[in-house]
């Protein structure tokens, strides 16, 4: 399993403007198992929808020729259901020279400033998998998303630009059923259309005012650097547009059949441990625990992700 990078590493490489790089061949970025792979490569064209890549690696990289390959036959794509609930056709995917700096900057970058992608085992793969079907079937999304986990002890989960959600292994530490497993997820999923949106917009993008009382920002402050304000706008993006991520995931929580208390239940738990728990940022679910209780807790915790516990 791959190791997080130490705080005082990843600050050396904020300092040292990681964004103002160009020299990287290309991603530091592992293949979570052959349907991950699936779901980080631009979606295919219809006469390919629904066959498998080969040769993937699991080692770190790409195999040759693969992103070539998989960036020719990009497409844009749209996203059906997406964030603030009523919107639709907001494009997730990146193409051209937008698919090509997030595999060679954003991703490697990211990995740098929040905890490297861990090699999961294939039954946590396999679950993670089934998560995700499960939530593009019920939004009926077209978008392929890739779905990882960092090796982070701070609960996290978000989407970055492309369609590329992560989820903490410390957040996965605190996740005791198969729906908030699907929660956390739909959840971060709502964040991608307003990722890929900025990263597009990266050549003009501005540092966004100090905020002390923010735990993201806190929690990135040595990478908030005007050479780093692409990747910093990343690292502290929070809500869904206008909505908490709650709110905007509500068509396909209910379309899967979870309801909200199940993600109240889970910010509950976290924000009485953590109060500063970043995710609870992230989600905009931090201003909805005020004055909310616990619900009667009928959780069936989950075998693949003991481990994590």
């Amino acid at each position: 399993m791959t190791q997080s990078t130490p705080a005082s590493t990843r600050s050396e490489y904020a300092r040292s403007s990681l964004l103002s790089s160009t020299g990287a061949t290309g991603p530091d970025v592992h293949a979570v198992g052959l349907e991950s792979a699936q779901r980080r490569c631009p979606q295919p064209t219809p006469q390919q929808a629904g066959k498998r890549l080969s040769g993937v690696d699991r080692r770190r990289g790409w195999p040759p020729g693969l992103l070539a390959s998989a960036l020719a036959l990009s497409l844009t794509l749209l996203v059906l259901t997406a964030c603030g609930g009523g919107r639709s056709d907001v494009s997730i995917g990146l193409d051209g020279e937008h698919a090509i700096a997030a595999e060679k900057r954003l991703y490697p970058q990211f990995e740098l400033a929040h905890g490297s992608f861990v090699d999961l085992p294939a039954d946590v793969d396999l679950l993670l998998g089934q998560t995700l079907k499960r939530l593009t079937e019920a939004a009926a999304s077209e978008v392929s998303y890739q779905l990882q986990v960092t090796a982070e002890a701070e609960p996290d989960a978000g989407c970055l630009a492309g369609g590329l959600i992560f989820i903490s292994e410390g957040l996965l530490a605190w996740i005791a059923s198969e729906s908030e497993l699907t929660a956390v997820t739909a959840m971060a999923m709502q964040q991608c259309g307003q990722s890929s949106a900025a990263w597009r917009k990266r050549d003009s993008s501005r540092l966004p005012e100090g905020d002390f009382e923010s735990a993201l920002m806190t929690r990135y402050r040595d990478f908030r650097l005007p050479e780093n304000a692409a990747l910093f706008n990343q690292l502290v993006a929070s809500g869904c547009d206008a909505a908490d991520c709650l709110q905007a995931s509500g068509s396909t929580l209910e379309q899967a059949g979870i309801p909200t208390e199940v993600v109240l239940n889970l910010g509950l738990r976290i924000g009485k441990a953590a109060p500063r728990a970043v995710w609870l940022e992230r989600s905009g679910l931090a201003a909805g625990l005020d004055g909310a209780t616990v619900s009667s807790d009928d959780r069936e915790p989950i075998q693949a992700l003991a481990r994590f516990h």
